[in-house]
């Protein structure tokens, strides 16, 4: 009769832990597919993919240019530093080429905010 118990009371036990092992692992697993979530709609400068007609008329003119001789891949504007990144492929010779436009549709030639911070470094070391 106490083997009997004592059977029961481990099995109860193993059941337990198993129990609270999947829960853990499930919980895990959820907050892992959330993270991969937000890393896929913003890329590493705060950019995030737009369509063209929500940038401003000027950076939609500017684009609208490039369409003579480019075909659109990517188009991605960062509010924060007032940026739009284009990337373009060449129609006749198919090679990449990206673009940065700033909020009145001129071309940038750096990223301002990461051509200052390189300065500030070089001017720190010896």
């Amino acid at each position: 009769m106490i083997k009997l118990f004592v059977m029961k009371k481990m099995i109860l036990t193993i059941a337990m832990i198993a129990g609270m092992s999947a829960i853990a692992n499930i919980q895990t697993l959820q907050a892992a597919s959330h993270f991969q979530i937000e890393t896929v709609s913003q890329d590493e400068n705060g950019f995030v993919e737009v369509k063209l007609e929500e940038l401003n008329p000027e950076v939609q003119a500017a684009v609208k240019a490039l369409l003579a001789d480019y075909d659109v891949k990517v188009l991605k504007h960062n509010v924060e530093k007032q940026l739009t990144k284009v990337v373009l492929t060449n129609k006749q010779d198919q090679s990449e080429k990206k673009v940065l436009l700033d909020e009145k549709g001129n071309e940038v030639s750096k990223d301002p905010i990461v051509k200052e911070q390189a300065e500030t470094v070089e001017e720190q070391e010896p």
